[in-house]
């Protein structure tokens, strides 16, 4: 196994479990592209300075308003190309500030 380095070379690597610099070692990447590293000390799996994504009010307003509007929370993360748990949560989350009607159904 090689050695976790930074693209400079320099070994910065710490477990957040364990908080151990010695024994980090490279374990490919994630599915956005940012590395992910191994513990021998603590056995764990973590990715170093993961990359976040951030969605757009537009982005949001969109999903919620598509929602409402008769699609599935799946329909909607399909069409709009993001995760369907972000868009249930997004539901979710303005159905607890009552600002949208999200129960579709009638009885």
């Amino acid at each position: 196994m090689r050695k976790a380095v930074t693209k400079d070379g320099q070994e910065l690597r710490m477990c957040p479990k364990c908080h151990s610099k010695d024994g980090q070692v490279n374990n490919g990447t994630s599915s956005v592209g940012s590395q992910k590293c191994y513990c021998n000390k603590c056995k764990r799996n973590y990715t170093f300075n993961g990359k976040i994504i951030r969605y757009s009010n537009e982005a949001k307003t969109l999903a919620i308003r598509m929602y409402n509007d008769g699609d599935s929370g799946r329909k909607v993360s399909l069409q709009l190309g993001i995760g369907k748990n972000t868009v249930i949560r997004w539901i979710k989350e303005l159905a607890k500030k009552n600002e949208f009607i999200v129960d579709k159904r009638t009885d």
